[in-house]
């Protein structure tokens, strides 16, 4: 039960965490992005994950086996990452940007293990590096495309 309480303090502090990284009128402008691109996303792995037996969350209240708690948490990171988002940078620093947040998704993998919040199946941390890799990857893809969209209108 205990579990429970960890994921609803981390949705907490992460709600927290944005409100004093990003201002609330960025905040207003990325909630599509954190909407598709966190929740959306978070969705789509915890389905697969599901399916493909890779991973569980030890507590939480689950609709239709994708766990509710860890895919609201998903949407404060991703608001995150596209706000400080470099956004006119070389390659090499976009790159560098997608590491450091693949390497903090597997120290909070990690965390989350050591917690007993998330048990991995047929799942390591290399994997969660290579999904954080890919799905911020993503991320960074969408970003361009739509500023670059923007930028023609």
């Amino acid at each position: 039960m205990i579990q429970l309480y960890y994921w609803m303090g981390l949705i907490i502090i992460l709600g927290l965490g944005l409100i004093i990284l990003v201002p609330i009128v960025r905040i207003r402008q990325l909630v599509l992005f954190g909407l598709l691109g966190g929740i959306g996303l978070a969705v789509v792995v915890f389905y697969i994950a599901g399916a493909l037996n890779l991973w569980r969350i030890v507590e939480g209240y689950d609709v239709m086996g994708i766990p509710l708690l860890p895919v609201i948490a998903w949407f404060f990171p991703v608001v995150i990452f596209g706000n400080f988002f470099p956004k006119n940078d070389s390659l090499l620093s976009k790159v560098i940007y997608i590491l450091v947040f693949a390497v903090g998704s597997v120290i909070t993998n990690y965390i989350f293990v050591f917690l007993g919040m998330w048990k991995s199946i047929n799942w390591n941390y290399l994997y969660t590096f290579f999904l954080a890799f890919t799905s911020h990857s993503l991320l960074t893809l969408y970003i361009m495309y739509t500023e670059q969209y923007l930028k023609e209108k």
